[in-house]
């Protein structure tokens, strides 16, 4: 909870209208559901903390919102966030690279997620990381990557 909150803190101390609604305190009971369900992931480096997300194999309340309701074989990324002083280590995308990875070993056909439109700096991230995007919905740019496996010939 505190990787979150500081992360929002950075956010709002940047004017970056990204994560409010988490700085408030309004996702305290999603993200405490998400660690006691086992949906919400720490990362390490040693025994230090390094970063977070949460995987939803259906999809919540939120993503309905924004993608529509959906019964294909997607996961949805949540709250994926860094420490402060791991930027522009390679955290999140090493984290953004395992999840596809155990997406996929599951048998997952897309990884999604969403993020504020007028975010330019995290989309074009998104789209670094070999995400599509899939246009805009409430607001929220929509990112999706294929796990479908190449079959050989």
């Amino acid at each position: 909870m505190k990787l979150l909150k500081d992360a929002a803190d950075w956010l709002h101390s940047r004017k970056i209208n990204q994560w409010q609604f988490l700085r408030e305190g309004g996702e305290d009971e999603e993200i405490r559901a998400g660690v006691l369900s086992g949906k919400t992931y720490l990362a390490r480096q040693g025994r230090e903390i390094v970063g977070t997300f949460t995987l939803y194999s259906l999809q919540s309340e939120w993503d309905a919102y924004i993608w529509g309701e959906r019964s294909d074989d997607a996961v949805y990324l949540h709250r994926l966030a860094v420490v402060r002083d791991g930027r522009g280590q390679g955290i999140g995308g090493k984290l953004i690279s395992w999840v596809q990875d155990e997406c996929r070993n599951r048998g997952n056909a897309f990884l999604r997620l969403d993020c504020i439109a007028r975010n330019e700096r995290l989309n074009r991230y998104y789209l670094h990381q070999g995400f599509v995007s899939l246009g805009i919905s409430r607001d929220h740019s929509m990112y999706q990557k294929s796990l479908a496996v190449a079959k050989e010939g």
